[in-house]
């Protein structure tokens, strides 16, 4: 750019004769950190210079930044898909040579071996009684599909083992085996309690029903009682509070004996209820340590925000509907059973956000790493003090009562320490004003090509490593919908090869 020598742009952070420092101010304007500051100088110049600065900043944010996201998003897919048609093909061959050793001349399987077989799949995961419910409990899923009820099935039926062990996780096979203590510690505590009448009695159900409408009608008195200042009221709630928790402990103890660890978990609403159980205990006992108290008050005035309690009302409501009570409910229940679902979709996100979260520690380390070796400012280590950049990230209050030019004081984080560099890589990798710790570490140590490849290309590693994660996310929402019609798609053209 020509004609730029005397606006009042800074020449060291942005000097358009340097194209290092050009291309480094086009790429500050990419992340949008800054830009602003860095066009209206050179607009007071010549307002024709905005057809520079906004095409490009249109061009990139529309096309340059999402099209490597989004072939990266196809090759996801793609990967995705391959994976789950390679472990259909090989579930379906394993089923094939299971069905092939267990069939007799006419290629049939009977009722009595097919159920003896699944006894003792089971029996590796379950306890024998369990077993054989289940084995029993599959032979009547596939069987249903047998129009003339005939005791022994074929390989084609047999093959539906694959649809109805992924759609029922009862029948899963992919568990694991508990403790042989676990499961004799169940089932003395349910031979000598009868805790599944517990679970599955309705007057127990009803009972549940009641101590959740008080706990949800504790939980408004509360929130009043306490903005009235009303402590003996107060104290009374909490006291209420600490029962209501203690019938929920009680009952998720119940159904964890009653159903397993495993089946417990595999409820959503069992999920949201240990860790409403959990988060509430850690802050009865241990809240007023490590809270500070104004955040206490807050946290006491949104505690009518408790969804738990709402989810698990309308959770109990289904064993009423059938008298005619709370129809007016019943939409709000499916609406619930719709956040289950999303609850379940997110669950499923959670080992992919953790993987990349892996990758982006280790990145985050050994750039900490790096940059407290070439950027610390302990003694003897010299570098240009007074930087102007630095007071940019201090705040107007210090500013003004800084009788000296000092400002590294007010710096909240340094590359003097590991924990202060993962801070300021934290600042970096949201793209949070990051530039002027890029200029302020490029003056004080003389050396804006090392401070530039330093932060830009962390900057760009961390964005690039968000993005996927967020696009990640939503190829998998989109691959959990179209499951089902991806893998009937490929079996119909796999049953099309078949009979060719």
């Amino acid at each position: 750019m020509h004609g730029l020598d005397n606006t009042n742009e800074d020449q060291y952070a942005y000097d358009y004769k340097n194209i290092f420092k050009t291309a480094n101010a086009l790429y500050i304007i990419s992340t949008l950190d800054l830009w602003p500051q860095i066009m209206l100088p050179v607009l007071n110049v010549s307002k024709f210079y905005v057809l520079y600065y906004i095409p490009y900043l249109v061009l990139f944010l529309l096309l340059f930044s999402p099209i490597p996201i989004a072939v990266l998003y196809n090759d996801f897919t793609q990967h995705r898909l391959n994976l789950l048609l390679i472990d259909r093909i090989i579930r379906r061959e394993a089923l094939i040579y299971c069905f092939k050793c267990l069939c007799n001349k006419k290629k049939i399987l009977k009722k009595k071996k097919f159920i003896s077989f699944f006894e003792y799949v089971y029996g590796k995961v379950e306890v024998w009684e369990q077993s054989q419910h289940l084995a029993q409990q599959l032979w009547n899923e596939i069987s249903q599909q047998n129009i003339q009820q005939t005791n022994f099935i074929d390989i084609s039926q047999f093959l539906n083992l694959l649809d109805i062990t992924e759609q029922n996780t009862q029948l899963s096979l992919l568990k694991m085996k508990p403790y042989k203590f676990w499961i004799i510690f169940r089932q003395y505590l349910n031979n000598k309690f009868k805790l599944q009448y517990f679970i599955l009695e309705k007057k127990c159900i009803q009972l549940i029903l009641v101590v959740e409408i008080i706990a949800f009608v504790n939980i408004i008195i509360n929130f009043v009682a306490y903005h009235q200042k009303v402590i003996q009221l107060v104290y009374f709630c909490s006291i209420l509070e600490s029962f209501v928790l203690l019938v929920n402990v009680f009952e998720a103890f119940a159904k964890i004996i009653v159903l397993g660890v495993q089946k417990y978990f595999n409820n959503n609403i069992n999920q949201i209820d240990f860790l409403s159980i959990l988060f509430q205990f850690l802050y009865d006992n241990y809240g007023n340590n490590v809270v500070e108290h104004r955040i206490i008050k807050m946290f006491n005035a949104i505690r009518l925000l408790k969804i738990k309690k709402i989810i698990k009302l309308l959770k109990y409501l289904k064993y009423i509907r059938d008298r005619n009570i709370m129809q007016y409910f019943s939409n709000l229940y499916i609406i619930i059973q719709r956040v289950q679902k999303l609850i379940s979709q997110i669950f499923i996100c959670i080992p992919i956000v953790l993987r990349f979260s892996i990758i982006l520690f280790v990145a985050f380390y050994i750039y900490s790493v790096i940059g407290v070796e070439i950027f610390t400012t302990i003694h003897p280590r010299k570098y240009n003090q007074n930087s102007k950049y630095t007071s940019q990230m201090c705040s107007i209050y210090q500013i003004q009562n800084k009788e000296n030019q000092d400002f590294d004081s007010c710096s909240y984080a340094n590359f003097n320490s590991i924990q202060g560099a993962f801070l300021i890589l934290l600042q970096v990798s949201i793209s949070a004003g990051w530039s002027q710790i890029q200029f302020d570490y490029a003056y004080k140590f003389d050396s804006f090509f090392l401070s530039l490849l330093y932060f830009n290309t962390f900057n760009f590693f961390s964005i690039f490593i968000l993005s996927l994660i967020s696009g990640n996310m939503w190829e998998i929402f989109k691959l959990i919908g179209k499951k089902g019609s991806i893998i009937q798609e490929y079996e119909g053209d796999d049953e099309i090869k078949d009979s060719k």
